[in-house]
């Protein structure tokens, strides 16, 4: 975005011509679609987030209930990027943590004694998972409060710009 001065008072943006007041509003907006755009990709972010920590509970769920050995391949979640299913051992690749301490053969068969290290991984990463969902919230309140106080710099521009047209009217009335 380039802005230059076309004389009496005027200005030019993107090829389009603005008095100041004109000019100050539409790079708010502009600014305030930006702001939009962060808050959308934030929230996505924190949808994804979500999905993950509900794959998460539902695996670790199943690790409690077991109570002795299993295959972390038996169990069927869904991947929250693709919507698709996906079983456990895929799931864990992928999203971590692997591999599970004590899995020698790094194949999801689990002792008794693997299997609480599972557990003990999937609760670390899931704190994680949640420290990071904190961390995103605040950050979404901040675009917000970016946004909210955009919006309240150009209405308070169309405030002013309105009172200096009706001052110049009465003016000459």
């Amino acid at each position: 975005m380039e802005i230059q001065k076309v004389g009496g008072g005027m200005y030019q943006m993107d090829g389009v011509t603005y008095d100041l007041g004109t000019l100050m509003m539409a790079i708010g907006f502009e600014r305030a679609e930006n702001i939009e755009a962060q808050i959308v990709d934030q929230a996505n972010a924190m949808k994804k987030r979500n999905a993950l920590l509900e794959q998460y509970s539902k695996l670790l769920a199943g690790c409690r209930s077991k109570s002795k050995g299993m295959h972390v391949q038996d169990f069927t979640l869904t991947d929250p990027e693709t919507g698709q299913s996906i079983n456990g051992k895929d799931f864990m690749e992928q999203y971590g943590p692997w591999p599970i301490p004590g899995d020698k053969g790094k194949d999801g068969k689990w002792s008794k004694t693997t299997k609480e290290a599972a557990i003990e991984a999937i609760k670390g990463k899931m704190d994680s998972l949640n420290s990071d969902s904190q961390m995103d919230m605040i950050r979404l309140q901040g675009l917000m409060s970016k946004r909210d106080n955009i919006y309240q710099a150009i209405t308070n521009l169309m405030k002013k710009d309105e009172g200096s047209k009706s001052t110049v009217v009465s003016n000459l009335r």
